[in-house]
């Protein structure tokens, strides 16, 4: 848990905007902090567009980390070659992809190159 008291020269400054300042944090984790109740200003949960007063005492507590539970999904998979350092796999969306990519890369060069480039 973390105090800040904010001082004379900060009033009137969004609080998203003067702990953007203040923390280590991008803005948008403040707002989201500020949303689930982690941020909270005099003992009161404010939105993000608060703007800060002399002396207000900003309370900060730290999000608890949640365990994330991973499960491995059986994907068959066509396997063209394999040996111990790479493994080449078929996969048709994925052939379809590269197919539309080089053919957009070429149009694009057709357009951009001179002829005797194309």
């Amino acid at each position: 848990m973390e105090n800040i008291k904010v001082p004379k020269e900060s009033n009137n400054q969004r609080i998203d905007k003067f702990l953007n300042d203040c923390l280590d944090e991008s803005r948008s984790t403040i707002q989201a902090m500020l949303q689930d109740g982690s941020i909270l200003v005099n003992d009161i949960q404010v939105k993000n567009n608060y703007k800060v007063k002399t002396d207000d005492e900003i309370i900060i507590t730290e999000i608890e980390a949640t365990e994330i539970e991973l499960e491995a999904e059986d994907i068959p998979l066509d396997i063209v070659y394999q040996d111990d350092e790479i493994i080449i796999v078929f996969w048709k969306w994925l052939a379809l992809l590269i197919i539309i990519t080089f053919v957009i890369l070429i149009d694009a060069l057709s357009v951009r190159a001179p002829k005797s480039f194309v």
